[in-house]
C-alpha cells in the first residue's frame, strides 16, 4: 500500500508539493544565511555561500524533481510528442514508418505462430510422449569428420 501511495504522489504530486518544496528550500537557504551573517558576512556574501553549500538552488530543484517524478515516463512522453510533431510535418515518412512497423509485426507474429505450433506445443495424439521415430542416424563425433 505504501508503494502505491508513493507512486501516486510521484505521478500526481501537484502544485502543493512544489510550493512546499520551494518554501522548504528557501528556509534552508535562510538558515545558512543567518549562520553566515553571524560570522560577519554581508547578506549577499552569506546568500552566495549558502547557495554554494547547498549545491546551487537550481541543481537542487532539478535533483528533487527527478527523484519526485518518474523520469522514464516523462522522457518517453516527450519523445512520443516529438515523434508525433515530426509525423505531422512529414506525412509520407509517417506512412512509411507505420507500414514498415505493421509488416514487421505481422511477419514476426506469423513466424512465431508457426514455430510455436511446431516446436513448443505437443502433438495432437494420445500418449504423444511415447511416439518414436525410426531412421538412419550417425552419432556426431568431433574427430570423425577430420579423419575421413
Amino acid at each position: 500500500m505504501r508503494r502505491m501511495l508513493a507512486m501516486w504522489r510521484r505521478l500526481w504530486g501537484g502544485a502543493a508539493a512544489r510550493e512546499e518544496f520551494e518554501a522548504e528550500l528557501e528556509s534552508h537557504i535562510e538558515m545558512h544565511v543567518e549562520d553566515a551573517m553571524g560570522r560577519g558576512l554581508t547578506y549577499e556574501e552569506a546568500r552566495r555561500e549558502a547557495l554554494i553549500k547547498l549545491g546551487g538552488a537550481e541543481q537542487t530543484r532539478q535533483a528533487v524533481r527527478e527523484r519526485a517524478t518518474l523520469p522514464l515516463v516523462e522522457s518517453l512522453w516527450r519523445d512520443v510528442r516529438y515523434a508525433l510533431r515530426g509525423f505531422r510535418r512529414n506525412p509520407v515518412f509517417a506512412v512509411t514508418v507505420i507500414v514498415t512497423l505493421g509488416l514487421g509485426i505481422g511477419a514476426t507474429t506469423a513466424v512465431f505462430s508457426v514455430v510455436d505450433r511446431i516446436l513448443f506445443r505437443s502433438l495432437p495424439y494420445a500418449n504423444d510422449g511415447r511416439i518414436v521415430s525410426f531412421g538412419l542416424s550417425q552419432p556426431l563425433e568431433p574427430n570423425a569428420l577430420l579423419m575421413q
